[in-house]
């Protein structure tokens, strides 16, 4: 992929508010796109390796906590996040799912 379209790929994940990680197969490379676009990502910490790759991501790109350990967790992160310090979810809500 050349830089441009790379720029471009990256800029598309910069439209969302949120991006919501799955629990079975985390996300990889589009974790590490959404952190690159400056975008929060809420991920739950599974037991396989393969679902513990973006809270991995996310511990070491030091973003803010937003790893899940319950599903419980991970809806009130999501709502933490979305609503944010004015207490207000985003009037054009975006949410992306990897």
């Amino acid at each position: 992929m050349s830089q441009v379209a790379w720029i471009a790929h990256t800029a598309t994940k910069a439209a969302a508010d949120l991006v919501l990680d799955t629990n079975l197969k985390n996300g990889h490379t589009s974790t590490t796109d959404a952190l690159w676009a400056g975008v929060p990502v809420v991920s739950m910490l599974g037991l396989r390796m393969g679902s513990r790759v973006a809270v991995a991501l996310l511990r070491a790109s030091r973003a803010p906590h937003t790893e899940a350990m319950s599903h419980r967790d991970y809806e009130d992160l999501c709502v933490a996040v979305l609503h944010g310090s004015e207490g207000d979810a985003p009037r054009n809500l975006c949410i992306c799912a990897v």
